[in-house]
């Protein structure tokens, strides 16, 4: 077995590879330079349009973000805010999709008209899929006013924390809490239930 596939605990993950999956991995734990690389089996981006204004919720949303990309390397998080050129208006997910090269993956825009997950287990139940089946996710919070009413086809939708409206401050840090939490369960921590 190739060194840089990651051992993990039978009685905590199903892992099966098949052979060309192994191949795969054999092709890409080496870089050109011969040097030995960190293969992630997920990569998860989460967009936000600027950064939080307060100071607490910013600290709270980037230590959450930041732990759970270091929990046993499970999957690589990365944070990026983005600029809000649109301040007065909902943004179109598509025209964010096409600008930041977003298509090729799944994307996920928060909206309180979204797919709702009753509790974080189902939202862990639903990330796992994506990190199980080894594909990239894209978590994009709007600004303050929201996306525009765009539907999207396969593979991005809208998701939702809650029927209620919350400042979308407060919204990005709830769902990188959830993050947080997803990446806890992997590593079968007792934060996520």
């Amino acid at each position: 077995m190739n060194e840089c596939v990651r051992k993990v605990e039978p009685e905590r993950f199903e892992l099966s590879v098949s052979s060309l999956q192994m191949k795969r991995i054999n092709q890409l734990c080496y870089g050109p330079l011969g040097k030995l690389l960190i293969l992630y089996p997920m990569q998860l981006n989460f967009f936000t349009f600027g950064r939080p204004k307060n100071v607490n919720l910013r600290q709270v949303l980037d230590s959450y973000l930041d732990i759970a990309g270091k929990k046993q390397r499970q999957f690589k998080v990365q944070y990026v805010a983005l600029g809000d050129k649109t301040p007065d208006k909902a943004i179109n997910p598509i025209t964010v999709l096409y600008n930041h090269q977003l298509s090729g993956t799944h994307t996920w825009f928060l909206a309180e008209w979204g797919e709702q997950f009753k509790t974080s287990k189902d939202f862990q139940t639903k990330l796992k899929t994506y990190w199980q089946d080894d594909q990239d996710l894209n978590i994009v919070c709007g600004n303050a006013f929201g996306w525009e009413s765009v539907p999207l086809l396969a593979p991005h939708k809208f998701i939702s924390l809650s029927g209620l409206t919350y400042n979308h401050e407060l919204a990005s840090v709830m769902l990188a809490e959830q993050v947080f939490r997803f990446a806890d369960y992997l590593v079968g921590g007792k934060y996520s239930k």
